[in-house]
């Protein structure tokens, strides 16, 4: 159609706005087959459903911005989907939305990463050291920047390229994680 604005995606939206400098999509992970069988189901422990959400975990974008303060980030995260409500339909805030929740960079869904590891720790079946080592090396990281400092985390106090450094590193951990448990480990 002459003279109509082509539709922008969600990516571009906000590389376009002065307080995000990148949204960094894919690290190319290829996960490993894993071999279930190092695991027991019993007391309603599905590590399936943990080792799924682990791989997801690796899948997810970093949003890289320039905030100083979650405060900041939350008000204007609020008034960007307000604003993009009114366009398309709504897509677009529903978009934007799903990709600030999805942002690896989010401290609850490293709290949850941690969880997962924990659950999966406990349906471990075998005396595997490579496991016990990664899971500890995963759930040290978390705990350390996170439980041990509370709200005075050198994470809270992060930019969101430093705070990508570090899920890099974390995501690294998991990974070599799933590599103790894989049917045949994998190079990434």
């Amino acid at each position: 159609m002459e003279g109509s604005t082509p539709i922008r995606s969600i990516d571009e939206i906000l590389e376009a706005e002065d307080e995000i400098d990148k949204v960094i999509r894919d690290d190319g992970w290829i996960i490993p087959e894993i071999d279930y069988s190092n695991f027991r189901e019993e007391l309603g422990l599905n590590p399936k459903n943990y080792i799924d959400a682990l791989e997801v975990y690796l899948q997810l974008p970093y949003i890289i911005d320039t905030f100083s303060n979650q405060k900041e980030r939350s008000e204007w995260r609020d008034n960007l989907i307000e604003s993009l409500s009114m366009e398309n339909g709504g897509t677009l805030a529903v978009e934007a939305k799903g990709l600030f929740e999805s942002n690896a960079l989010r401290t609850n869904l490293i709290n949850y990463v941690g969880g997962f590891v924990h659950l999966l720790i406990n349906s471990h079946r075998r005396e595997n050291s490579k496991f016990e080592r990664a899971a500890k090396k995963v759930t040290d990281s978390i705990h350390d920047t996170f439980i041990r400092y509370g709200e005075h985390s050198h994470y809270y106090q992060a930019s969101s390229k430093d705070k990508k450094l570090y899920v890099e590193g974390l995501k690294k951990d998991i990974y070599a994680l799933l590599q103790t448990v894989a049917k045949e480990p994998l190079k990434k």
